[in-house]
């Protein structure tokens, strides 16, 4: 049921990673087009190995939740990139799909791996660790140079899964990391070995910290108007806008939230 790889392949062959489903196959795979490019493996009805059966669409299928991508040349050939079980359940209920993201970013020749997280947060981060050629480098001059890859990543994903610069954190080269036989990170478990530096950077950006200022209301809300608009790019008026409408996602949400913390006085609700 499985596709394999193309015995035949040239030596030297660069896409040795690709499969090709032989031709008694074939007939019976259907690879469902989800999202940003990739692709579910469904198993058709009236494969002799199929022996069970999970959807009506199409009739008697099996749709397997496994994700290909198509070689951009090679026809019928597909790199496995992971499971759709794979995304991660912002707080707001919004699905962030990793793989994307973290392929791109694991193209970048100082990147040994990248990680997307954020389940049951406001926002998405990553986690990305040190390749060899990057085991000199200050993190933040590690940050500034696969920037380039984040933004070309964050130019093709939704506005909420977008990974902000401050949500980065930097792995150092030659930390291990939990991986499936097939070379995959088990996401789960990398989560829990970094949920220390994770949870960190969420308190450092999500701050509690009470700024001293105490406007009046009129001041305030000039003042209000001008972070939206300077800070997020926010083409707005009034407060009586809805900020979603015009492009106030999770991410800058909790950005907008930090600032106001940071910056103006709050009252405690201890007593």
């Amino acid at each position: 049921m499985w596709p394999s790889r193309d015995v035949e392949t040239s030596q030297g062959d660069a896409s040795w990673n690709y499969l090709r489903f032989f031709p008694n196959v074939k007939p019976y795979v259907y690879m469902h087009p989800t999202a940003d490019g990739l692709h579910e493996l469904v198993i058709l009805d009236g494969l002799r190995s199929k022996v069970v059966s999970n959807s009506d669409d199409p009739p008697n299928s099996f749709h397997s939740r496994d994700l290909f991508s198509p070689h951009s040349t090679i026809q019928d050939a597909w790199k496995y990139v992971g499971r759709m079980d794979d995304r991660v359940t912002l707080v707001n209920g919004e699905k962030v799909l990793p793989l994307p993201i973290e392929g791109r970013i694991r193209d970048h020749p100082l990147v040994a791996e990248a990680v997307v997280f954020g389940a049951q947060r406001d926002f998405p981060g990553l986690l990305v660790f040190k390749g060899p050629r990057a085991q000199e480098l200050k993190d933040v001059e590690f940050v500034d140079n696969i920037w380039p890859a984040v933004e070309d990543a964050n130019s093709r994903a939704e506005g909420f899964s977008r990974i902000s610069k401050e949500a980065i954190i930097p792995i150092a080269s030659g930390v291990s990391y939990l991986r499936t036989d097939k070379g995959t990170i088990i996401r789960a478990k990398v989560y829990l070995a970094f949920e220390r530096e994770i949870s960190t950077l969420y308190e450092s950006i999500q701050g509690q910290a009470s700024g001293i200022e105490r406007p009046d209301l009129p001041c305030l809300t000039r003042e209000l108007l001008s972070i939206c608009r300077k800070d997020f790019n926010l083409d707005i008026e009034t407060v009586d806008v809805d900020l979603l409408n015009v492009g106030m996602d999770s991410l800058k949400a909790a950005h907008f939230s930090n600032a106001i913390r940071t910056r103006f006085y709050i009252e405690s609700e201890e007593k």
